[in-house]
């Protein structure tokens, strides 16, 4: 007998098509952490970021996404 909890979290049951749209976030985190790091101080103090801060976030794994950016995603 097959699990349903076990099958509606699996990303196997997920479909293509919201694997694709999980794996294109993460891209789009990398992408936006990347040029995070690459800002200069003036441009974070623009922001009201600090550099502390700046490295931290970029140093992050595209897949550790904050739950609001994948909620907008389902």
């Amino acid at each position: 007998m097959e699990h349903v909890l076990s099958r509606a979290t699996s990303p196997v049951s997920w479909g293509w098509r919201k694997v694709a749209a999980l794996v294109r976030l993460w891209l789009d985190i990398w992408s936006e952490r990347r040029a995070l790091d690459r800002l200069d101080d003036r441009l974070l103090e623009d922001i009201g970021v600090a550099r502390a801060e700046a490295a931290r976030e970029s140093a992050r794994a595209p897949w550790d996404a904050p739950i609001e950016r994948l909620n907008q995603t389902w």
